[in-house]
């Protein structure tokens, strides 16, 4: 839990952005994606990402708000066997803070379970992040060609 990132929470969300952790509660289950690898594992042994706990009850996030989807029609044991389903897709070890966080992940099941996209304001901060990194991934390669050139 970071005062750090809830202040900066704080200054961005008047601008509709923010560094948000981002969890999905069904059935009485709050699942996710993301942590940290048990100790000992090395990222080619490391098991799925998703993980589950309590409703609000995370303890390395702090709960802020809850952002209310919708209902699904599937029954507790089908999202189960969905979420099991989608643990192989998302191991630990493809954890990517801008390109395949906890928000995918959430958007990723909520529109697996038929309801709509996460709200853009959860997803903006990783996708400005994701796409600054790759325009200076691509500004290097620009300058490495031309520096061929030149020589």
């Amino acid at each position: 839990k970071s005062n750090t990132v809830q202040s900066l929470n704080g200054w961005l969300k008047p601008v509709g952005i923010g560094a948000f952790h981002c969890a999905v509660q069904v059935y009485g289950v709050e699942w996710s994606y993301g942590g940290w690898l048990e100790e000992g594992l090395k990222d080619s042994e490391a098991k799925t990402g998703i993980w589950s706990c309590l409703p609000q009850m995370s303890v390395d996030h702090t709960f802020r708000e809850a952002v209310p989807m919708g209902s699904i029609s599937m029954s507790e044991d089908e999202t189960v066997e969905l979420i099991y389903s989608l643990m192989e897709e998302w191991p630990m070890s493809e954890y990517d803070i801008l390109n395949k966080n906890c928000c995918h992940f959430c958007e990723e099941l909520c529109l697996s379970l038929g309801l709509g996209p996460l709200p853009n304001r959860v997803k903006k901060l990783a996708g400005l992040g994701a796409t600054l990194n790759e325009s200076a991934q691509v500004a290097v390669q620009v300058f490495q060609v031309a520096s061929k050139v030149k020589s």
